[in-house]
């Protein structure tokens, strides 16, 4: 019986991390425990958290997204407000992806991109309420803004912050000589 206990132990431990595939610990699991357990029974119980999370994380995110742009384009707040909310938002998004990192390092990058497009949103409602009807001045902090994701891709070697700055610099470009 002792010796059953270590088998089984073991095969789940081989599940785990993952040295057979799935379909072959359920079967050697089953054979084992005379058909009492597949290996499936507990995996549903702990992996109903787990895939629930994925949704809460993006969920969360998104509704913090969407917030912000209730805040910049559906609200009477003045604009220094909105500016200041928007840039707390955004700094929100890059604490959360600090904290997501230790629970499931995928959605990270998830919250980064989050955090970098609403800190273009910030920038770009700062210029704006600093310098009205200032195109040139845009097109400089857009381009700015551009060059610092290139600079954060390459150092962190995040493809996502190359290529929004790569076409973003080429769009401020296409306007400056347009």
């Amino acid at each position: 019986m002792e010796r059953k206990k270590i088998i089984i132990d073991e095969i789940k431990y081989w599940k785990e991390n993952r040295l057979l595939p799935e379909q072959y610990c359920n079967f050697l699991l089953s054979l084992y425990t005379e058909g009492e357990e597949t290996g499936t029974q507990k995996e549903e119980k702990g992996n109903s958290a787990v895939s629930f999370l994925p949704l809460l994380i993006t969920t969360f995110g998104l509704a913090i997204f969407g917030l912000t742009f209730l805040v910049i384009y559906f609200t009477d707040f003045s604009p220094v407000l909105q500016i200041g909310l928007v840039i707390i938002f955004s700094g929100l998004m890059f604490l959360v992806a600090t904290q997501v990192k230790r629970v499931d390092h995928r959605f990270v990058h998830f919250y980064i991109l989050l955090g970098a497009l609403m800190f273009f949103l910030a920038t770009i409602e700062t210029v704006n309420f600093i310098f009205p009807n200032q195109p040139q001045i845009l097109l400089g902090a857009v381009f700015f803004t551009c060059v610092m994701w290139l600079v954060i891709g390459k150092k962190y070697k995040l493809i996502y912050f190359m290529i929004s700055g790569a076409i973003g610099i080429a769009i401020v470009v296409y306007f400056l000589f347009k």
